[in-house]
């Protein structure tokens, strides 16, 4: 999931890019907890930034946290916003609510993505229709 994530460089914010393209390189590396660590130095946070802590949440295997941060990063551009809604749905189905998992697989199904021919398949596995 981390090679799609393209961080955008912001004007006359490098230090945050800086420690977002460090946190990155930490989750490539499964370093998850250093990763989070860094993006927790950022004082604003952006879409971007949540999905990276969701994946980070996802692979500590604190799904309630990556919940959080991946209903965040929704709010980002269609791209961040896709990424953000497939690892939500895998994450309620790890937390057991299945219901939230359909709704947000179904949004990807209804949408031009990397993500819809996957979502079908997992809504056929989930018991969805």
């Amino acid at each position: 999931p981390a090679d799609t994530i393209r961080f955008s460089a912001p004007r006359g914010e490098s230090e945050d890019f800086n420690i977002k393209l460090d946190a990155l390189r930490d989750f490539k590396a499964g370093h998850y907890a250093a990763s989070l660590s860094g993006l927790e130095k950022i004082a604003g946070q952006d879409p971007e930034s949540d999905l990276l802590k969701g994946l980070d949440f996802i692979q500590l295997r604190e799904f309630p946290e990556a919940t959080l941060n991946l209903l965040k990063a929704k709010k980002g551009k269609q791209a961040i916003s896709n990424m953000a809604s497939w690892y939500l749905a895998l994450a309620y189905i790890r937390q057991g609510e299945t219901t939230n998992a359909l709704a947000e697989l179904k949004v990807l199904v209804g949408v031009e993505s990397e993500f819809r021919e996957k979502a079908k398949k997992l809504i056929l596995k989930v018991g969805g229709k």
